[in-house]
């Protein structure tokens, strides 16, 4: 949790030696300027994710403004083919109240050839969530649901490089771009063709929050009350179809209905 808390001296400090090695670099006129816009929010998470190293944050920084500000603004009218096709989508919430993404590698279609127009789509889906699901200091982070059923069938062999940037291309955005927002990634569904291509785009840092479920609902299951996932992942809500996927959708009691005298985040 980073919004809406009082800053520590430590990080008072270490948003100082920020601002001073920006001022070294040019990025501020002084080091007594503001953060940019689109970076003072995220500072302390950027900061945070590079361990407290102010010279692989502002190469984040920079980052950010190449892969996420020089994009905006993005139109949901110039998407909306590919935001109702369900290649990504959030669906309802975990029992921490987290909004759950979903992508369907399968049905990325002209999007495993175009990295940039599966960017813009992953980018929209995520501003729109800071924008409409996020509770500054109660709820600050995501989870997400890689699901790779089918994607052999449907997508041509000679394409699995090109996919395989594509899936790169994601993969940065979700962790650079937006970084310290995943709590934890699992890829479900997986063929063994494709698990160099997935392993390869898997930053070894990040490894830790991915994991491989062999039963997908089994293990998800427990995670979520059941309305708040689809049927294919355990749950009883209905599963998401080719075309339906936006508007996105979220439902009541993420946490479950409290037991008397059980507290419960609301």
């Amino acid at each position: 949790i980073f919004l809406n808390m009082p800053l520590t001296e430590a990080e008072n400090a270490l948003l100082g030696n920020f601002r001073r090695h920006l001022a070294r670099e040019g990025l501020l006129r002084t080091e007594t300027d503001e953060l940019p816009r689109y970076m003072g929010v995220h500072a302390l998470r950027i900061l945070q994710q590079c361990k407290d190293n102010v010279v692989r944050a502002a190469a984040m920084m920079r980052v950010s403004l190449a892969e996420r500000v020089q994009r905006m603004p993005i139109a949901e009218a110039d998407l909306l083919e590919d935001l109702q096709g369900g290649f990504i989508y959030w669906h309802g919430r975990d029992r921490c109240c987290r909004p759950c993404m979903v992508i369907r590698m399968e049905r990325m279609g002209p999007m495993a050839r175009d990295a940039e127009r599966a960017v813009r789509t992953v980018i929209f889906a995520l501003e729109y969530v800071l924008r409409y699901a996020m509770v500054p200091g109660r709820v600050e982070n995501w989870v997400v649901i890689i699901d790779l059923e089918s994607v052999v069938r449907v997508v041509n062999p000679l394409h699995i490089c090109s996919l395989g940037r594509a899936g790169a291309a994601i993969g940065t955005t979700l962790e650079q771009v937006y970084c310290g927002r995943m709590v934890w990634l699992k890829i479900v569904n997986m063929h063994s063709a494709l698990a160099r291509v997935v392993n390869g785009a898997i930053p070894t840092e990040k490894r830790q929050k991915v994991s491989f479920p062999a039963n997908a609902a089994a293990e998800l299951s427990p995670l979520f009350e059941p309305n708040q996932l689809e049927q294919r992942y355990g749950g009883v809500a209905p599963d998401v179809a080719v075309g339906e996927a936006y508007p996105y959708r979220f439902f009541p009691n993420a946490c479950g209905v409290p037991r008397p005298g059980e507290a419960r985040l609301a």
